[in-house]
């Protein structure tokens, strides 16, 4: 869990945390802490769970690489645990030219 502290004194304070869990999934939440006495914290909101963030560059062999071009997020929830990934390719019923290559280079999942 990464934590920050929104407002502090000597007796409380607000915190914004940041927890990691199974699969890659992040949570966020609000709670603050109370010192006097007794620490105790106190839920201020529900945890919420983040989207899948998913970001996709291609570009032509030889050129250089260019900054993400698509950047989408996803709740649903299907495809927000643990899973596998693969490669593809296919051609439309309307392709009449071959050999078409396809070449992959440099897949990099991560969290």
């Amino acid at each position: 869990m990464v934590y920050l502290s929104l407002r502090r004194t000597d007796e409380a304070e607000y915190l914004a945390k940041l927890s990691l869990g199974e699969g890659g999934a992040v949570f966020l939440q609000a709670s603050s802490l109370i010192r006097a006495g007794a620490e105790e914290e106190i839920t201020l909101a529900p945890e919420v769970r983040l989207p899948t963030t998913l970001r996709i560059r291609a570009w032509p062999e030889g050129s250089a690489q260019p900054d993400w071009q698509v950047v989408a997020g996803d709740r649903h929830s299907a495809l927000q645990g643990p899973g596998t990934v693969g490669i593809g390719a296919r051609l439309g019923q309307g392709v009449t030219e071959f050999p078409v290559v396809v070449r992959v280079d440099d897949l990099r999942v991560g969290q």
